[in-house]
């Protein structure tokens, strides 16, 4: 599986976190580094992985919408931008996935010329 360094940002272009990822087909996963990740956003990450964790899945929707508030984008090697769907972050584990819509793919993964079933 091809990997390659995707830097995540938030809507001004500040990187929020550096991740590195593979297209696993239905999302991108990998490792993330969240050494530049602000304190109130690295949080949310932390409440998401609990709440996951311990399975307190009726608190999941609001963390998941203050995570998405941050309209977080993704910077691919090849240059290519674009926004995150269903975000998540694991600070512990440091395991990130994402998705990206369905009309962005990243030049840097010819095999998934037609994104797989699943992308937003």
């Amino acid at each position: 599986m091809t990997q390659q360094t995707v830097k995540l940002l938030d809507a001004s272009g500040r990187v929020l976190a550096v991740a590195r990822v593979a297209d696993e087909g239905t999302h991108f996963g990998g490792t993330i580094n969240l050494e530049q990740t602000p304190a109130e956003l690295r949080s949310l990450f932390d409440d998401f992985e609990e709440i996951v964790n311990d399975q307190m899945l009726s608190f999941l929707d609001a963390v998941e919408e203050k995570i998405r508030s941050w309209r977080i984008r993704a910077l691919f090697e090849d240059g290519s931008e674009t926004p995150v769907c269903d975000l998540q972050v694991f600070p512990t584990s440091e395991e990130v996935s994402f998705k990206v819509p369905a009309t962005v793919t990243p030049r840097i993964f010819p095999q998934a010329e037609t994104p797989a079933a699943g992308y937003d």
